[in-house]
């Protein structure tokens, strides 16, 4: 069996705001843990399906935060995150990995988050979203607790995450904020 890709799901505490992040990561299938797909698109990686060939999966993310003004949910578009060095090569991979997810979009004429995510994981065949559960505990993905839902499951639950960060922000901000939305 090939490893499989699909969307790490986080919220967090960030730089004063609460983010919601989700990371593409992959998973191979005698592992009940997700892992990084830094292999992705190198020689190496030939027992993947065709379609995977030629792509950029490590660093793309959406990772949309909730202002601190007032509430509202901004940033999820895909973006690659904490790339510290690209070459030609890969470089050429992520635009025409984001070119896919840009053309879905559009296709889809996506309005908010959860929709966001769906379009991203058909244009780039994510067949999963993972949540970790409870605390962190060690060092290492293999470390902790995992649940995976299917994309419909993780939509919802992403879209969950986001509305629990804007009312908490909200409340933090002492009900001064006008009406929760998202912005896109």
């Amino acid at each position: 069996m090939t490893k499989t890709f699909g969307l790490l799901i986080e919220r967090r505490m960030e730089y004063g705001n609460e983010r919601v992040h989700a990371r593409v990561v992959s998973r191979d299938p005698r592992e009940d843990y997700p892992s990084g797909c830094s292999s992705l698109g190198n020689s190496y990686d030939g027992d993947l399906p065709k379609f995977y060939h030629g792509l950029q999966y490590d660093g793309l993310a959406m990772a949309g935060f909730v202002s601190e003004r007032d509430a509202e949910f901004f940033g999820y578009e895909a973006e690659y995150r904490d790339v510290y060095a690209v070459n030609l090569p890969q470089l050429k991979r992520m635009v025409k990995t984001m070119q896919r997810v840009v053309d879905r979009v559009r296709k889809d004429q996506v309005r908010e988050p959860g929709d966001y995510l769906t379009a991203m994981a058909a244009a780039l065949k994510l067949t999963f979203v993972v949540e970790r559960i409870g605390k962190r505990t060690g060092s290492s993905y293999a470390d902790q607790d995992w649940r995976f839902m299917s994309i419909p499951e993780g939509r919802n639950r992403y879209r969950a995450m986001i509305q629990e960060a804007q009312a908490e922000t909200r409340e933090r901000l002492g009900n001064k904020a006008p009406n929760l939305k998202v912005v896109s």
